[in-house]
């Protein structure tokens, strides 16, 4: 019977011996393959960031396009604090600006905040499932009736990320002659991207803005909905050009 026990052990000890290199193996599969996944995964990050990319610089070179037809509308220059009288002299009040919007675009009261100042147009084009925002930041630190100056740059990008979400890709472009910078944002989680326009105005004067034109429209498109979004941001471009001064 000892020697039987002797036998078992010994064969416990064999096998044992056997399957420990096929448990490693096993285990060593297993993470290959969540090292091989997290890989994937990551070079599939990659490509649609270059994607991306390559659809932001696209958008930037298009044209803007003059508004000839549509609806006219007034908007207003930022308020820029000047709410209250100083020295017993009323505040001056925002200037206006006329502009057109297109035929296709729609005031919608959900994405509108204020109807001259903070408005949200769905456009209504067959196919083209997107919406711009139009609206203005402050442009001077505080109120300019009580020694506020206009924003800095850093101070300009600062009142920016505060307003908005991160940026994946950022470039200063023209739109008419006029600097502009141009953001691109991405949502994942609601499958929508975002162009945005942004310019602080500097003649001197109170009425002087950050004027801020951004469309969204959705991350998964195909070569139509890209064609229709670049006829969109021709329109949004010109639209900036027709409120943005100069002088």
């Amino acid at each position: 019977m000892k020697k039987l026990h002797l036998v078992l052990a010994s064969l416990a000890t064999a096998t044992s011996f056997l399957l420990a290199p096929q448990v490693a193996w096993a285990n060593q599969s297993d993470d290959s393959q969540e090292s091989s996944s997290a890989v994937s995964e990551s070079s599939k990050e990659l490509e649609n960031k270059e994607q991306e990319e390559a659809f932001f610089k696209t958008l930037l070179k298009v044209e803007a396009t003059a508004i000839d037809k549509g609806q006219d509308k007034i908007f207003e220059s930022s308020k820029n604090w000047m709410y209250e009288a100083v020295d017993g002299k009323e505040p001056p009040k925002p200037t206006e600006r006329p502009y057109k919007i297109p035929e296709d675009w729609k005031m919608h009261p959900s994405l509108t905040k204020d109807d001259r100042r903070d408005i949200g147009y769905r456009i209504m084009t067959p196919g083209m499932k997107g919406y711009v925002n139009l609206y203005t930041l402050e442009a001077y630190t505080t109120s300019p009736l009580k020694g506020g100056k206009l924003l800095t740059e850093k101070e300009l990008e600062e009142r920016l990320k505060s307003d908005r979400p991160d940026a994946i890709f950022q470039e200063s472009i023209e739109i008419d002659g006029k600097q502009f910078q141009a953001r691109y944002e991405v949502e994942p989680e609601h499958d929508t991207a975002c162009l945005v326009f942004y310019r602080l105005e500097d003649t001197g004067k109170q009425d002087d803005s950050v004027l801020v034109g951004a469309l969204y429209f959705p991350l998964e498109r195909d070569q139509d909905l890209e064609t229709a979004i670049s006829q969109q941001v021709g329109n949004l471009k010109g639209i900036l050009s027709q409120l943005s001064k100069d002088k």
